[in-house]
């Protein structure tokens, strides 16, 4: 993906590509925990750990931003 407010380029493969579809709508960390649990063999404990960080980072870079609903 290209953030052009930075110029950058970020590459997400694997599950993050499908977290970063997920992310195309409003959606919590923990839907998104659970729809990669139900589509990868994961657990909920760690899929949710990586998925918060996952979300975290693309927080603190600016790709995504928080909707209050």
């Amino acid at each position: 993906m290209m953030s052009i407010e930075q110029g950058e380029y970020y590459g997400i493969t694997g599950v993050g590509s499908r977290a970063w579809e997920l992310l195309a709508s409003p959606i919590a960390v923990v839907d998104i925990a659970r729809v990669i649990c139900a589509e990868y063999d994961t657990d909920e404990v760690t899929c949710l750990a990586d998925m918060q960080s996952f979300v975290e980072e693309l927080l603190q870079l600016g790709l995504v931003s928080v909707v209050k609903q």
